[in-house]
């Protein structure tokens, strides 16, 4: 499949999708995904505190906020930093979180995340990085 960011790469459903990376992206970017409405209001109060007293800004979007910032908000407004924007990912999260299940919205995220590099996906950044396709589990077969 061509992605129409650039760059050739292969869509990987969740069943396809190592139970590693799965692990590993959930306790990299948001440990309380499975759990979560959609949003971290632990993390959105860390960051907005840290931000209030001008210290280096941290990191409080959770993955479905990730996943909406980078493919629901339009480009020209995804770099900025303001708290209108940041409710509007909240409430479109939420929405998210409420129609669809984890499994879809971290498949999502995993196909369309940014890796460097021009890597968008996980198979695009395993092409990039390693120079071969991602790993896919072939079900019903033993668990990769």
């Amino acid at each position: 499949m061509i992605d129409p960011r650039g760059g050739d790469r292969q869509y990987v459903t969740y069943a396809q999708i190592p139970p590693a990376v799965i692990s590993a992206t959930v306790a990299l970017e948001d440990k309380s995904f499975f759990t979560n409405p959609g949003y971290d209001m632990v993390g959105i109060s860390r960051a907005l505190i840290s931000n209030l007293r001008a210290n280096p800004i941290q990191g409080g979007s959770s993955i479905t906020q990730q996943l909406v910032k980078n493919t629901l908000i339009p480009i020209e407004q995804r770099a900025l930093r303001s708290y209108d924007r940041k409710a509007r990912e909240i409430l479109l999260a939420a929405e998210i979180t409420r129609q669809y299940s984890k499994e879809q919205i971290l498949e999502w995220y995993l196909n369309t995340n940014f890796y460097g590099n021009l890597a968008y996906g996980i198979d695009a950044a395993a092409l990039v990085y390693f120079d071969k396709h991602a790993p896919i589990c072939r079900w019903p077969s033993p668990p990769c």
